[in-house]
């Protein structure tokens, strides 16, 4: 190397030095670098005082908002913005600090660096305190998630953090329990544990059969989902639930009170859909028990309570039909069905505060009850209106459906049968033969709500022939039930394996 090419560098190494010693890192020097950025704010391109003014003015108006929320599947808490302290200058060193130059880095700062605001949380303040005394939620990691969501100035809400070893303290909004009358015991059991444990989430939609989904086979299992349908539906009507869709049925069941019944009908899109209106959620809780049924809606406590009130407009007068019977004295009568008025009604919900006192009335249904008619057993040598007579019991008749009840079966175990050298379970059966097994069901079913019927209308003009025939009636009823708890199996054996 020559001595001038030595003193070169050495005038250049001088040049290096006195450029780090001098004051060169002023703020009037200092640009933020590209891609700087500060709680989701760009800095780029502005100098210190800059930044720290736009800073000021937009938590300024953070702070001005409205509350932020803590949120849970069943609470909510308010947290007001003046719990949260910013240090605007502690940032703003953090930032220097990653963007500070090294000799290796002399002319330029480091890009695209992104970092929080610095958040500290007032520990005085009423609304921590009130949050500390929830022995049930991990308040440290609570705060943590609101810092995050606070450091970058955003609006989200914060999870809440509940502790492990604690429950969460749900009460008991509403509850009933009902005689459960003759159902399927096997599909009554599947729909409930369908039902038991949903949650219906703050501002949640729910649906019945959405909720409650049955193989495909089972979906003419109507009477059992009413029956559930409705007695959900009571504890609706105790609470702040919107009712957006609601069906009644024509008579009123003898399970329930006019106003009060919910008819499902899955092929015909007939729905029980209910909205939360409240900022919690409610879990729903089902059980069974010597031949009860027991309900519940669990959340938090509310301060509005809520009562159901039914208003009947008119009565509608029924028939009494005639039926001779040969049986029968001259002159005497049975009466083998008292059936019952028809009636037009109206179903309020009233809500009232922590002190009883009404707040608001809100009509929830009108529903029309077609009436049932009383039908009278006379004697023969009786003149009875012929408008008010209907045809004798006819033994044949029943006789047939039996029949039919005894090839329908059969036809179904050899449908089922068949498909023993594959597989039985029921979702994969070919569509054509899992077709005409639900159409089989959906036949049986029909013709045993017909021989109920008529067993309500025969039963004291048979006799002896009504006690065999009900015993044969019951043995089918028992066999198809076995058949529906096996496919109910299969279907959740199924489920589980895939």
């Amino acid at each position: 190397m020559t001595k001038q090419n030595s003193f070169m560098l050495m005038i250049i190494n001088a040049i290096v030095i006195l450029i780090i010693l001098s004051p060169i890192n002023t703020e009037a020097a200092i640009k933020m670098p590209d891609g700087s950025v500060i709680a989701n704010i760009p800095i780029e391109g502005k100098t210190e005082s800059e930044v720290k003014q736009l800073l000021e003015n937009e938590v300024a108006n953070w702070q001005a908002g409205d509350e932020l929320l803590l949120t849970s599947d069943f609470e909510q808490y308010a947290v007001p913005r003046d719990l949260f302290e910013f240090d605007i200058d502690i940032t703003l060193t953090k930032f220097n600090e990653q963007t500070k130059r090294t000799l290796a880095s002399f002319f330029m700062r480091k890009k695209n660096v992104h970092i929080p605001l610095q958040v500290q949380i007032k520990d005085d303040h009423e609304a921590l305190q009130a949050l500390s005394k929830l022995n049930y939620i991990n308040v440290d990691k609570t705060v943590d998630h609101l810092i995050t969501i606070v450091s970058q100035l955003e609006e989200s809400d914060a999870s809440i953090v509940y502790m492990k070893d604690k429950e969460i303290p749900l009460e008991t909004i509403t509850e009933l329990e009902i005689e459960i009358p003759e159902l399927s015991d096997a599909v009554l059991t599947y729909a409930i544990d369908e039902l038991n444990d949903h949650v219906i989430k703050a501002g949640d939609t729910f649906s019945f059969l959405q909720t409650v989904t049955f193989p495909e086979a089972l979906l003419s299992s109507t009477k059992e989902v009413n029956f559930l349908a409705t007695a959900l539906y009571n504890l609706f009507l105790q609470t702040n639930f919107e009712i957006l869709e609601r069906h009644a049925n024509e008579t009123v069941p003898s399970y329930t009170k006019a106003g009060q019944d919910v008819l499902i009908n899955g092929q015909e899109s007939k729905d029980l859909i209910v909205k939360n209106l409240e900022n919690t959620s409610y879990e729903i809780k089902v059980s069974k028990s010597k031949g009860q049924l027991q309900m519940a809606l669990k959340g938090m406590p509310q301060e509005t309570t809520y009562e159901s009130k039914t208003k009947k407009l008119n009565e509608i007068g029924q028939r009494t039909l005639y039926r001779y019977s040969k049986k029968l004295d001259p002159g005497a009568q049975e009466i083998i069905q008292q059936g019952q008025s028809g009636l037009t009604i109206e179903v309020y919900r009233n809500s009232f505060a922590p002190d009883k006192t009404l707040l608001t009335s809100e009509r929830i249904s009108k529903d029309v009850y077609l009436p049932i008619p009383k039908i009278v057993l006379v004697s023969t040598s009786e003149d009875v209106p012929e408008n008010q007579l209907e045809n004798e019991a006819d033994e044949e008749n029943i006789d047939e459906v039996f029949d039919e009840l005894d090839r329908g079966l059969s036809n179904l175990e050899e449908a089922l049968e068949s498909n023993e050298n594959g597989t039985s379970h029921i979702n994969i059966v070919p569509i054509d033969q899992l077709l005409e097994i639900q159409d089989q069901l959906q036949d049986l079913f029909a013709k045993i709500a017909d021989l109920e019927e008529k067993f309500t209308t025969y039963e004291l003009t048979m006799e002896e022939e009504a006690e065999s025939y009900e015993k044969k009636f019951k043995e089918l009823k028992e066999e198809l039930d076995d058949m529906i708890a096996e496919k109910i199996f299969e279907y959740h054996a199924t489920n589980e394996g895939n």
